[in-house]
């Protein structure tokens, strides 16, 4: 004869007391790695936006570089072809 001790331990008991329990008085593990989860995809979202705005801005920056090398080469060229017309000018020659 077999007979098995329980010593009053009914398991359905536990769990739905311990379920009932956290739900109502405490959150759950999952309540808290959810609400982590939800914090690190509302980090990363804003991670990625300002990522893609400094993308945009070093574009920008870019763009503003290089018209700024050819607005200064194009001052460049005038002032060589102006200092190059006075010294023609004061060697004599007639342009």
């Amino acid at each position: 004869m077999t007979t098995t001790m329980n010593h009053g331990y009914d398991p359905t008991f536990f769990d739905e007391y311990t379920c009932q329990h956290n739900t109502i008085d405490h959150p759950t593990v999952t309540d808290y790695h959810d609400r982590q989860m939800v914090n690190s995809m509302e980090l990363g979202m804003r991670f990625k936006k300002k990522i893609q705005t400094i993308a945009h801005l070093g574009l920008n920056c870019r763009v503003r570089l290089q018209r700024v090398l050819k607005t200064r080469k194009n001052v460049l060229i005038s002032k060589e072809q102006a200092t190059a017309h006075a010294r023609a000018l004061v060697a004599g020659y007639d342009l």
